[in-house]
């Protein structure tokens, strides 16, 4: 069994999560898809017509990345011929709605490679103790409706 840590760039980034985004995902945005074998996808949409109000896909575009240090890559569409290579941040965000991200940007920009703006993962946020203890009271005044009931 491979109990290597996975490379924390791993998984789907998106813009949109900042209010001042210049992307609303509904209508047009971003993402880039890291996988563990050193394989990506690009994926952007945007709103088609004002007409229509119809949402245009890019086709997915494959790119490559491979990792040079802890904090560099060096990442290529397929089709390229030569590797963009730069250091990269993963800073904490806080969204909308309380929400909770990594938010990804070139070190020292607020932009991530082919993108005009950072990208972000969602985090999971840790359900805390008065969480759980809500819920199980939540759980016990159903129930005990429920008994009342018949």
């Amino acid at each position: 069994m491979n109990w290597r840590k996975q490379d924390k760039l791993i998984g789907n980034w998106c813009s949109g999560a900042a209010a001042e985004s210049a992307y609303h995902d509904m209508f047009q945005g971003f993402s880039l898809e890291f996988r563990a074998n050193g394989t990506g996808i690009r994926q952007e949409w945007k709103d088609g017509s004002e007409d229509t109000k119809t949402v245009n896909f890019q086709p997915e575009t494959p790119f490559s990345w491979q990792r040079i240090d802890e904090n560099q890559i060096k990442i290529k569409f397929d089709t390229a011929e030569s590797w963009d290579e730069f250091d990269y941040e993963i800073t904490s965000f806080n969204g909308e709605y309380e929400l909770l991200y990594d938010k990804l940007v070139i070190e020292g920009t607020e932009t991530f490679w082919q993108c005009v703006e950072p990208i972000y993962r969602a985090k999971v946020k840790p359900v805390s103790l008065s969480q759980k203890v809500s819920m199980v009271i939540l759980i016990l005044v159903i129930l005990i409706t429920l008994l009342i009931m018949l």
